[in-house]
């Protein structure tokens, strides 16, 4: 699958200047189980987000990643908002310091499908499996989603047992 996974400003007033080691090590493992991956830095481009959304639609996206911590929560509600408004049958996967603790309010106001907490790579594969058909959501220890208005989190979280196993990051 094409995935798209995209970074946010920690800060509105400069642009980041580290490197988004989280979304990258996501991106290593996915391609390493065979998807087609894009990083949109959008922490360092700082376009604006009509821009950002063309860069995304550029790719055809099966699905979306993107990633935060809490002071791009205002970012991420308007980027999602463009996002689902471009792509509408586009899942968008939120994850990221952003949703501890707050996925209510994420749902409520991001226009998000699921959320991947804790460490997201295995996390977001096995949700590209589910979009896949080849696993039933309720196999996916530590995502969250909607059901029918209501918030459902599986239990449990799944992560590498030994750092070896991960790949290098993209």
């Amino acid at each position: 699958m094409r995935v798209v996974l995209l970074s946010t400003p920690t800060r509105v007033y400069t642009p980041n200047y580290i490197v988004p080691s989280g979304i990258i090590s996501i991106a290593a493992y996915l391609e390493q189980c065979g998807h087609e991956v894009r990083v949109v830095d959008a922490a360092a481009l700082r376009e604006p987000n009509d821009s950002i959304v063309r860069r995304v639609a550029e790719f055809a996206p099966h699905v979306i990643g993107i990633g935060g911590i809490i002071t791009a929560y205002a970012y991420i509600i308007a980027l999602t908002q463009d996002l689902k408004k471009s792509l509408p049958k586009v899942p968008l996967v939120l994850g990221g310091q952003v949703s501890i603790n707050n996925d209510k309010n994420c749902f409520r106001h991001m226009a998000i499908d699921y959320i991947v907490h804790g460490y997201g790579e295995i996390g977001m594969e096995k949700l590209i499996r589910h979009f896949q058909g080849q696993l039933p959501i309720e196999a996916i220890p530590g995502i969250s989603y909607l059901d029918k208005g209501d918030i459902v989190t599986n239990p449990g979280r799944e992560f590498f047992k030994n750092d070896d196993e991960k790949p290098l990051t993209a």
